[in-house]
């Protein structure tokens, strides 16, 4: 993939993030003060390169965006974020959906304790 070497330079967007209130979550508890800079870190690059865009009415605090790239982020913390190229945007639905193709079936949901989904077998599943 092409990286945006302008994109990449871009800081000023994150700089006002809320990132010691977006690590205050359950799942990212368990990170030492190291991971949880680096964690951050990455965030702050995938919201460089990555666009979230939210649909059907949907508006995203500064604190969502943080949470949100924090939690792409943390399966590849020790990977790298290169793990994440491919893609170029985010859409973030306000409820619940249900993809159904011909490779997998995935409800994908958000609730006050944290956002889940469930493969076709009912399996919780990042």
């Amino acid at each position: 993939m092409f990286k945006w070497p302008w994109k990449a330079d871009d800081e000023s967007g994150n700089a006002e993030m809320p990132w010691e209130q977006a690590l205050a979550i359950p799942v990212l508890a368990h990170l030492s003060s190291t991971e949880q800079h680096k964690l951050t870190q990455m965030a702050a690059r995938f919201l460089q390169q990555k666009r979230l865009v939210a649909l059907q009415g949907l508006e995203l605090t500064p604190l969502h965006q943080a949470r949100i790239a924090m939690l792409f982020c943390l399966p590849v913390l020790e990977l790298g974020i290169e793990w994440l190229d491919g893609f170029h945007e985010v859409l973030i639905y306000p409820a619940p959906f249900i993809v159904d193709d011909e490779w997998r079936m995935i409800l994908v949901w958000s609730t006050t304790s944290g956002w889940y989904s469930r493969d076709k077998a009912g399996n919780r599943v990042l």
